[in-house]
């Protein structure tokens, strides 16, 4: 790549999201560890998954690496999606913020998440006692320096952020900024601006507003290709609802009136039952959903689970050419590694997080991360997908 903005995610639902923020067009790839040679874009801007969120600290620091050296370029523009709760590892983040002026802010204002005092708030609540982390499994950051730790941070508060006169940035290190509200998001990625960081990571809402102040962050948006190449027959599209939260599931519940929806618990699929029900229904052109019956993470590793749910769904979307809704990151970039997906380009975004992108071959491929939306978000999203399978051409669509 010779030059653009260039923003590096670490699962799929956050990289397709700061691909959305900044525009339709803008490309996601899925970057493989066996990746060589120089990365490149077609575009002004290209969002790369490393799909390090689950793994060691160490493997994702090696990504990073990898990832910078393909690149192969000194005027990209920088850009680190880091997860408004924290989670992943920091040291993809270290590995690059050495000896670069940084900004650092994973506030997301409209979902209740801000940064004050250097603490990330969840409505209002500290996010170790937010509802948001009771599945993670282990104690949660008790700063944004702490997550950063042993990498030495300078905070940048609320009033400092917001006084008119200049700002005493220190070149070279890293500031973590407390941020309350959008308009708090939009000074921090201005400070950036002027104090021409090298470096600046954040929720999708600072990359945006990062972006639009970049070289090609002019919102220029590129057309992509809406050509179909699956087979002619495949209309139904493929829910795979990648968490165990009761928020996802009452989400999946609110699809079972719905007569085009076919339900498909995980456990029964991962058990070698209702395969050939899902094929079927894809073909006759109804919607599938795969959810989880239970809470299955408190009995088994989630990534196992993503891993194998996606190598016994491969040969069903292989084979009827389902459009894909994925929610979580690792379950859907699971999935599409499974079927050889490499790049995305953005058609649109559903608030909040939700976005539909194309994949090469024309399939319609739905991301979120699992987190994010309210009771009906599966159906706002279902709804957007069978309007823009239609708009692609699918012969004889079915009323959405």
């Amino acid at each position: 790549m010779t030059s653009g903005i260039v923003v590096l995610a670490d699962d799929l639902s956050g990289a397709a999201e700061s691909a959305a923020a900044i525009g339709i067009g803008t490309v996601v790839r899925l970057w493989q560890p066996a990746s060589r040679g120089e990365v490149r874009a077609d575009g002004p801007a290209l969002v790369i998954d490393t799909g390090t969120r689950v793994g060691s600290p160490a493997a994702a620091r090696r990504a990073t690496t990898l990832v910078m050296a393909g690149l192969a370029s000194s005027s990209i523009s920088l850009l680190v999606k880091i997860d408004s709760l924290l989670r992943g590892h920091s040291t993809e983040l270290a590995a690059l913020a050495a000896g670069r002026t940084t900004f650092v802010c994973p506030a997301l204002p409209a979902l209740g998440r801000r940064v004050i005092d250097g603490q990330v708030l969840v409505d209002d609540r500290p996010l170790g006692e937010s509802p948001a982390w009771r599945h993670e499994g282990r104690p949660a950051p008790a700063s944004v320096a702490a997550w950063l730790a042993p990498l030495p941070t300078h905070r940048i508060g609320l009033r400092e952020l917001r006084e008119p006169r200049p700002h005493h940035v220190r070149p070279g290190a890293v500031h973590v900024c407390d941020a309350e509200t959008e308009a708090d998001v939009e000074a921090i990625a201005a400070l950036a601006h002027r104090t021409r960081a090298s470096l600046v990571a954040g929720s999708s809402l600072l990359i945006a507003a990062t972006a639009r102040r970049r070289p090609y962050g002019d919102g220029s948006q590129v057309s992509p290709s809406r050509t179909r190449t699956l087979p002619r027959q495949a209309r139904g599209v493929l829910l795979v609802v990648g968490t165990a939260s009761p928020e996802a599931r009452a989400q999946a519940d609110r699809l079972r009136n719905d007569p085009r929806v076919v339900h498909v618990p995980v456990d029964e699929l991962l058990s070698g039952r209702q395969f050939v029900t899902v094929e079927q229904a894809l073909r006759a052109g109804r919607d599938v959903v795969v959810g989880w019956a239970e809470d299955l993470r408190t009995a088994s590793d989630p990534a196992v689970l993503s891993h194998r749910l996606a190598r016994r769904l491969a040969p069903v979307i292989t084979a009827t050419g389902a459009d894909l809704f994925l929610t979580g990151g690792q379950t859907a970039r699971s999935v599409l590694d499974e079927i050889g997906t490499q790049e995305l380009t953005v058609l649109d975004e559903v608030p909040p997080g939700a976005v539909i992108s194309a994949a090469e071959d024309g399939r319609l491929v739905g991301t979120r991360p699992g987190s994010f939306g309210g009771p009906d978000a599966l159906s706002d999203v279902l709804a957007a997908l069978r309007r823009h399978r239609d708009a692609a051409g699918d012969p004889d669509p079915k009323g959405a």
